[in-house]
């Protein structure tokens, strides 16, 4: 089966790419689709380790299945802020 994954940020860029198919046997886990991502696209491997798997509308475990007709989407985790934007005066 041929799964579409869709790319956010830095992991678009790096693919050349914003959605990259992936071909699986069905039935395929969250893993192993970013495994072979991985493989397809060693550009990405190390950022794509860290991504956050998005299926259906809701993050995704790794060992979650996904459907021939289901999209997958990875999105980079965002950090930083400032406590200091939070305080109450």
């Amino acid at each position: 089966m041929q799964i579409m994954v869709r790319l956010a940020g830095s992991l678009a860029e790096r693919a050349g790419a914003p959605r990259v198919p992936v071909e699986l046997p069905e039935p395929a886990t969250v893993a192993a689709i970013i495994g072979e991502l991985q493989r397809l696209h060693p550009q990405i491997a190390a950022v794509a380790a860290s991504a956050i798997a998005v299926v259906a509308g809701r993050h995704a475990s790794p060992d979650d299945v996904v459907t021939a007709n289901q999209e997958i989407a990875l999105l980079l985790p965002v950090a930083g802020g400032s406590p200091k934007l939070f305080r109450v005066l």
